[in-house]
């Protein structure tokens, strides 16, 4: 589960993000549209770890981000708006590279994990 509590993210006198409150639950897929400047890339950096709300709360799978980062990071994925690897890897190789890198174990083949979902 993914929850945003009254999140509020000022650079100066710029709100970028003005007091989100946001849950998705465990097992859903969501995505975040709007236009540039609209707060997105700053909202996931907050999920992820990469920067600290003004104010308010973030949590990934029940663990605050600020409080149990370690935790919070195990339970997602965070793929940068600047890709490092993308022209050298396939979708699939990014995939399992990323997630190996957060202990998981990666030995579904791509026909496998679609075959999984229904």
């Amino acid at each position: 589960m993914i929850e945003l509590i009254r999140v509020v993210k000022k650079f100066g006198s710029l709100i970028a993000v003005n007091d989100l409150t946001l849950t998705v639950p465990a097992g859903q897929f969501f995505a975040v549209l709007g236009p540039n400047a609209a707060g997105k890339t700053t909202t996931l950096k907050i999920l992820a770890g990469l920067m600290k709300p003004t104010s308010g709360i973030a949590r990934v799978g029940g663990f605050d981000v600020q409080t149990h980062p370690l935790e919070a990071r195990r339970r997602m994925a965070f793929v940068p708006d600047f890709p490092f690897l993308y022209d050298k890897l396939t979708p699939w190789e990014f995939l399992r590279f990323t997630g190996q890198r957060k202990g998981s174990d990666y030995t579904l083949q791509p026909g496998a994990l679609r075959q999984q979902a229904h």
